[in-house]
């Protein structure tokens, strides 16, 4: 019986002991290590939503639309490409019809330079697919 209760005050401590020692390495941590660092900048990013918010730039609700639309707003970015009137005119006359027809259209986002580059590949000769296809 005596034993028993020897080897648990013996765990007891040792358990003890461990939490002492895990609780020192999150103080030292939080202190002077990456997480302090991360917590900072947190709390930056806060301070200046907060000024923005109380000199009246920004109100709550934009905050919350930009924070849920910001997914959204990436996949529907490109609405309309502008097309030069003199290619739009020869890509839709009727002879043109008539020879070529949309294979396919590319769009690709170029973040370096902030443009689009747009690929257009066209097909001879297929007539009855030119008449489902039209450019914008």
């Amino acid at each position: 019986m005596e034993s028993q209760l020897k080897k648990k005050e013996v765990e007891l401590k040792a358990k003890e002991q461990i939490i002492l020692q895990k609780s020192e390495k999150i103080e030292k941590l939080l202190k002077g290590g990456q997480p302090r660092n991360l917590l900072n900048t947190e709390k930056m990013k806060n301070q200046k939503i907060k000024s923005l918010v109380e000199e009246g730039k920004i109100d709550e609700d934009l905050m919350k639309r930009k924070k849920i639309n910001r997914g959204e707003s990436k996949k529907s970015e490109i609405i309309t490409i502008p097309v030069d009137p003199k290619i739009y005119a020869l890509l839709t006359s009727r002879a043109a019809k008539m020879k070529w027809s949309l294979e396919s259209l590319k769009i690709k986002r170029q973040k370096r330079y902030k443009t689009v580059k747009v690929t257009v590949k066209w097909a001879p000769g297929m007539t009855k697919f030119m008449d489902n296809t039209h450019l914008v």
